[in-house]
């Protein structure tokens, strides 16, 4: 059994808000990091995954990225991924600091577009002993010549251009098909309705999109040494599958479970069940 208690990391001078799960006996514990995709915040699902990990034996970190939730930073509800990056560093060297934490056994974990997040940091911390990429954003320069129609992506550069020199906008994470918004395929909206806690905001600064289109973390792969499990949607329309195969190929050591499924089933059941017990399965083998 364990506990949850709510703790604050420094990252930057930034203030995370944080869940941390300690095992009740025993130590020092293997331990693992996680945080949310695009706009996600750690009570829109993640809780449930964190449950399982921490009951299964595992010291876990949840965290909410600056200028999301309750985390401290500005702009709020700002997407920047070198900041994202920055914030599971501090994460990690919180982990580090923590006398019954073993640091030598620390696994991160992402979904979505901190799948992408994950394997980035893989490629180059030394710290990081296993790594979870769940439902990943591999390539979001692929991803976005994907979108139709092609409209689409210049009404979001546009508003996101109006952002920065004109006066502050905001775009919905996700929307109904033919609506402006960051995700409109079919099924995502309902997806996101899912798993949707009062505390997060489905709204994000406009332009984060400027930003997000060159980041890929596809090229980063090849320089990954440790165990990298791979769950892949087959019929993901917000991280194309075609995408994570293709990274999941390009991954030395890495092992791919893939399931019948959009984007945001792995977070309910049937599915998440299935996925849960693979991850842990991972884990347990690796940190």
């Amino acid at each position: 059994m364990s506990e949850r208690s709510t703790v604050k990391i420094v990252s930057s001078g930034e203030k995370l808000d944080a869940w941390f799960y300690v095992p009740d006996k025993g130590g020092p514990h293997r331990a693992i990091v996680m945080a949310h995709g695009l706009g996600g915040i750690m009570s829109a699902g993640l809780e449930p995954f964190a449950k399982k990990f921490s009951d299964a034996g595992f010291a876990v970190l949840v965290f909410d990225y600056r200028g999301f939730g309750a985390s401290t930073g500005e702009p709020r509800q700002f997407v920047s991924v070198r900041k994202q990056l920055q914030d599971y560093r501090a994460a990690i060297d919180y982990l580090m600091q923590q006398s019954f934490i073993d640091s030598s056994r620390i696994g991160l974990w992402g979904s979505s577009f901190s799948g992408g997040h994950v394997l980035s940091l893989s490629a180059s911390d030394p710290r990081i002993k296993a790594v979870v990429s769940q439902v990943p954003n591999v390539d979001t320069f692929s991803s976005t010549n994907s979108i139709r129609p092609r409209s689409q992506v210049f009404k979001l550069a546009m508003l996101g251009l109006k952002d920065i020199f004109t006066k502050r906008e905001y775009v919905p994470v996700v929307g109904e098909p033919g609506t402006l918004a960051m995700l409109t395929s079919k099924g995502a909206l309902e997806g996101y309705n899912s798993i949707a806690s009062k505390e997060w905001s489905p709204m994000l600064r406009a332009s984060s999109g400027l930003g997000l289109t060159l980041y890929r973390p596809i090229v980063s792969v090849k320089k990954i040494q440790v165990p990298v499990m791979y769950v892949i949607a087959e019929q993901d329309s917000e991280a194309p599958a075609k995408y994570a195969f293709k990274a999941a190929k390009k991954t030395k050591n890495k092992e791919v479970y893939s399931y019948s499924g959009g984007h945001f089933d792995v977070y309910v059941p049937p599915v998440f069940s299935e996925i849960i017990t693979k991850e842990i399965e991972f884990f347990d083998k690796n940190i």
